[in-house]
């Protein structure tokens, strides 16, 4: 079932609008795992002429909403913590990498690393550490 849930959730931010306009891929995905890229151009800049804090969110987001519902149940983050280290040049390619560090019954945790590669560098743009809930009470 998991790979089924996996298909289906790359298919889904394939034709998202959001991840779209924003320039989200997921290459690769898996239980508990998730790798995405985003494209940032000068549209994304803010007020200092650096790629805005939210467009990094909203790769993590992504990323972070993809590995944490590969496992079989949507689910969206109930705590994300998130420490920018330096901003991405305009025009690069960023990758975000989220994997599973502990499953109970109620939650799961996960690590982050965002980061912009390219031939010649590799540098650590953001590391961010989140909490999801599984189960809710009605």
């Amino acid at each position: 079932m998991e790979e089924k849930v996996c298909k289906w959730l790359k298919e889904q931010m394939a034709k998202s609008p959001f991840a779209e306009s924003m320039g989200m891929t997921l290459l690769d995905i898996a239980p508990g795992y998730a790798k995405a890229e985003a494209r940032y151009s000068e549209e994304m800049c803010n007020l200092n002429g650096l790629i805005h804090g939210g467009a990094i969110f909203a790769l993590i987001d992504g990323v972070l909403g993809a590995a944490a519902s590969s496992c079989g149940t949507m689910v969206t983050g109930l705590n994300i913590n998130v420490t920018f280290t330096r901003p991405p040049s305009i025009g690069s390619t960023v990758i975000a990498e989220a994997r599973e560090q502990s499953r109970s019954k109620y939650t799961a945790n996960y690590h982050i690393e965002v980061r912009q590669r390219s031939e010649n560098e590799d540098k650590l743009i953001a590391l961010c550490q989140a909490v999801v809930p599984l189960r809710t009470e009605s």
